[in-house]
């Protein structure tokens, strides 16, 4: 996600933090919890922008892992922080 651009204000203005991805047994899902530096002003539009955006990631991200599927991601915020 650093080296990508979203071509998205919303992403790209965001510092994003991961703060822990769930991945299920047979790793075709991912949940990836994110955090940000500024708070939770804008999370629902942030989160919603993510899920839009977020085909780009899964070719690298499949190719990194060395993966024979693409994992579906799915992003939530955690406001445990």
């Amino acid at each position: 996600m650093q080296n990508h651009s979203f071509h998205n204000p919303i992403i790209d203005k965001t510092s994003i933090l991961v703060t822990e991805v769930r991945i299920s047994p047979n790793l075709s899902n991912a949940t990836v919890y994110i955090s940000t530096l500024v708070g939770i002003n804008n999370s629902e539009n942030l989160i919603s922008a993510l899920n839009n955006a977020c085909r780009p990631l899964i070719g690298p991200l499949t190719r990194e892992f060395k993966l024979r599927r693409a994992p579906r991601l799915h992003f939530l915020f955690d406001d445990s922080l």
